[in-house]
């Protein structure tokens, strides 16, 4: 299960095979409010994708896209390649 947490400010733009199904990630996507986010899984990211940010938010804004949603990604932890995804529109 996907941690979802409200009241996480989103931070400046500047600052595969998975063990999480896509099925998973969409519902968890089906039940954000706006503003709600979530840490992207380190299960989504594979050694093939380890670049990260650009793999991750096209599949991301992908998947928020077809549910009718937005949202916004940034970088936690660029070393560690860490993300949050927060729930825009």
């Amino acid at each position: 299960m996907i941690k979802i947490e409200k009241y996480v400010p989103i931070p400046s733009a500047r600052s595969g095979s998975t063990n999480i199904s896509l099925d998973e990630i969409r519902k968890t996507i089906s039940q954000l409010a706006i503003g709600d986010s979530f840490i992207i899984p380190k299960e989504f990211l594979t050694a093939k994708h380890t670049s990260g940010n650009l793999w991750v938010g096209r599949n991301f804004y992908n998947l928020f896209k077809r549910a009718g949603k937005k949202c916004a990604i940034r970088t936690v932890d660029r070393d560690k390649n860490i993300f949050r995804c927060w729930r825009t529109e």
